[in-house]
């Protein structure tokens, strides 16, 4: 897809980044774009040496984001290597990453490229078993991530936005995207502060929550691999945030989802 926030990178681009990252004997045979998406750029690159690697480009430093989507490629590699520490589930290894503004002036990271398809784009191919093991596994690993606790409610990154209280975090997030809004003249069916008030009216619900737990923020169907009926990797965790696990995008679509609840398990509530 096309979007202001893609970087294009030349070909001498790929190349540099890819002897930086591998050294000089190793070579970019084949570039692929990859379309998905809307915020970053990927590659999909093989290497001299057989390897297949994606290249990830976050927005040129001078396009205008979304106050939440500041450094959130910054916060992909964090996630990433967590979420490998704990060797519960697969995730693509980090091979390499520049915030240094150096070679090109965005921000990238290259990750190994896992093998297989989103679920979104094979799931009605699938056997309803085939179906039924996937959401299984997928809640636990849901379960899992949500299991790593912080300290502190908020942005995974954002460190003067984080607070001890997760409504008061949440309230933040709403102010941010409120203003992003009012900045860009974006028209809403009701007033600006209207929207606040309402919120803020119920905000007493989020009281109960006082476990900050690491949320994904993005794990729906197009952000997990399949390959061969099973699980390959989770991937795009660059919104996570410490917060209620509720707001993770499965527990918003309750139809069809029996089997990744049973994964789950009890509430972390």
């Amino acid at each position: 897809m096309e979007s202001i926030t893609k970087t294009k990178l030349s070909t001498e681009q790929i190349e540099r980044i890819v002897r930086k990252a591998f050294g000089n004997s190793i070579q970019p045979v084949q570039v692929d774009e990859m379309k998905e998406g809307w915020f970053n750029t990927s590659y999909w690159i093989i290497l001299s040496d057989g390897r297949e690697v994606i290249l990830k480009i976050s927005p040129p430093p001078d396009i205008k984001v979304l106050r939440y989507e500041k450094d959130v490629i910054l916060v992909e590699v964090d996630v990433l290597r967590l979420f490998k520490e704990t060797g519960k589930f697969p995730v693509p290894a980090v091979y390499s990453s520049d915030f240094s503004g150096t070679i090109i002036s965005s921000d990238y990271f290259i990750m190994e490229k896992l093998p297989g398809t989103a679920y979104s784009k094979i799931k009605q191919s699938l056997t309803s078993s085939e179906r039924e093991q996937i959401d299984l596994e997928l809640g636990r690993i849901n379960r899992a991530i949500n299991d790593i606790e912080g300290m502190e409610f908020g942005l995974y990154i954002q460190h003067d936005k984080k607070r001890k209280r997760w409504s008061d975090a949440f309230m933040l997030m709403v102010d941010d995207i409120l203003l992003d809004g009012l900045e860009q003249n974006v028209q809403l069916p009701l007033e600006y502060d209207q929207i606040r008030d309402v919120i803020i009216s119920r905000l007493s619900v989020m009281d109960p929550v006082d476990k900050p737990c690491l949320v994904h923020w993005d794990l729906h169907d197009g952000n997990v691999i399949i390959n061969d009926g099973k699980i390959t990797g989770i991937i795009d965790c660059d919104r996570a945030l410490w917060g209620d696990p509720l707001i993770e995008f499965y527990f918003s679509k309750f139809p069809e989802r029996e089997n990744f609840f049973k994964g789950y398990g009890p509430s972390l509530i």
